[in-house]
């Protein structure tokens, strides 16, 4: 607001209706100040850009979460532990991992076949 100078932003706002939208304020806007001078707010357009939220959220989704258990894949683990690494170094501090080896399953598979492996993950989600 002080500089003047303005950025795209997205943000989540309730609408009339009382549902929840997703909108983006633009780069042209510009400063609204009363007679002293002060700023009091902003002049621009808004964009709803639910549609493109929706599908960002489900790419984001199908990239990073395995759909039939709605687990997290090794994509998303390599992200956050990367995330998690670059935090360390940053500021020197530290972190623990705790693997769990699904044994359980992998012998579920062998013996009951595929079909009952994936239903057996599906249910448990850990």
């Amino acid at each position: 607001m002080r500089t003047g100078q303005f950025n795209s932003v997205d943000v989540k706002a309730k609408r009339g209706d009382g549902s929840i939208g997703d909108f983006c304020g633009d780069q042209q806007g510009s400063r609204v100040t009363n007679a002293e001078g002060r700023i009091i707010g902003f002049s621009g357009t808004i964009q709803v850009i639910s549609a493109r939220k929706s599908a960002e959220e489900t790419l984001e989704r199908l990239a990073y979460y395995d759909p039939l258990t709605g687990l997290a894949n090794r994509a998303l683990f390599h992200r956050e532990i990367n995330d998690v690494l670059t935090h360390c170094t940053q500021t020197g501090s530290r972190a623990a991992l705790l693997l769990l080896d699904l044994d359980t399953s992998r012998r579920s598979m062998i013996r009951f076949g595929h079909a009952a492996g994936d239903e057996l993950l599906a249910r448990s989600r850990i």
